[in-house]
């Protein structure tokens, strides 16, 4: 690499690991050896050489869609300007394929109030269950008024498609411009489509252990 590497909240005994994963061109081997709520901060502090080795879209991606809280200690510029100084056409191909050519129906769950409710990010979802989930979320860590927005998304404002096949979960990063209206579900839903979700992670979970004992037996 012609540049070194910033390892900021990468442990020190995993240092040579993460350049190493950097060296060969893996995105997620490089974030993966920092807590996963620092890899927005590990994509910025290694932008340059990151875009170098042709992975920064895919790190980016990963970073954005994995925390493990949210995205909200960075401003609505600030990640509006990390999904735009490369191509839609290079975050496209380092997603999944888009479900279809659009347009989309789309949902985000948000919380609070102002400028914190960000009812325009960037962060959508086709699931209407997991939005009111992540809005309830948003209201158990003590922000107000959850609720769900909705627009109808034409694909050429989708930025990015990830889909989590074990999770049966689209995310779509969306560049939401101000002429697209937004809708709000009735609030009467909420409860009912949050706890819906939580089942089905539940049932999932389960499905998962029971695999993993199975496989583990006939071993």
């Amino acid at each position: 690499m012609n540049r070194k590497p910033s390892l900021i909240h990468i442990p020190f005994g995993l240092h040579s690991d993460a350049i190493e994963a950097l060296e060969a061109g893996d995105a997620v081997g490089f974030l993966c050896k920092a807590g996963n709520e620092y890899g927005l901060d590990l994509v910025l502090a290694n932008c340059e050489i990151l875009a170098e080795k042709g992975i920064y879209e895919s790190a980016l991606i990963h970073a954005f869609v994995n925390t493990r809280t949210n995205n909200a200690k960075w401003t609505q510029r600030e990640l509006v300007q990390l999904f735009t100084v490369s191509s839609r056409e290079r975050f496209l191909s380092a997603g999944d394929p888009l479900p279809g050519p659009g347009p989309f129906t789309l949902y985000r769950g948000v919380a609070g109030g102002g400028a914190q409710r960000r009812e325009r990010g960037l962060s959508w979802t086709s699931d209407l269950d997991l939005a009111w989930w992540f809005a309830y979320r948003g209201a158990d860590w003590g922000l107000p008024n959850p609720g769900v927005v909705t627009a109808t998304v034409a694909a050429k404002y989708v930025i990015a498609h990830v889909h989590t096949a074990g999770r049966r979960e689209s995310e779509f990063i969306v560049l939401l411009p101000k002429n697209v209206k937004l809708g709000h579900r009735p609030t009467a839903e909420g409860r009912e489509c949050a706890n819906r979700y939580q089942q089905r992670k539940q049932e999932e979970l389960a499905h998962l252990i029971e695999s993993l004992s199975k496989k583990g037996n006939a071993e």
